[in-house]
């Protein structure tokens, strides 16, 4: 699979962390189109990179983005980097 995908779908895990604060493995199925096995090897890619006040929900089974002073800073971006880089 091309890395351009790969790169998209993280990007889409940053974005609704950040838009709706929080994300599933069938937010990435509706999306793309993918299976839920990879949508969890998207999540997990993202996960090893240790993003910032990212935490699961097990009543919810969603990945939820905890309050933080910079929330709408650049704090997942460095993660975002790692787990794309990592991924390869």
């Amino acid at each position: 699979m091309s890395q351009w995908f790969k790169e998209r779908r993280q990007e889409f895990i940053v974005a609704t962390l950040k838009q709706f604060g929080q994300i599933n493995r069938q937010d990435l199925v509706r999306q793309f189109g993918i299976s839920v096995p990879q949508a969890s090897a998207d999540i997990a890619a993202f996960l090893a990179s240790d993003p910032p006040h990212v935490t699961y929900d097990v009543s919810a089974k969603v990945y939820v983005l905890e309050p933080s002073p910079d929330l709408w800073g650049a704090s997942l971006r460095p993660a975002l980097r790692t787990s794309v880089s990592r991924s390869s």
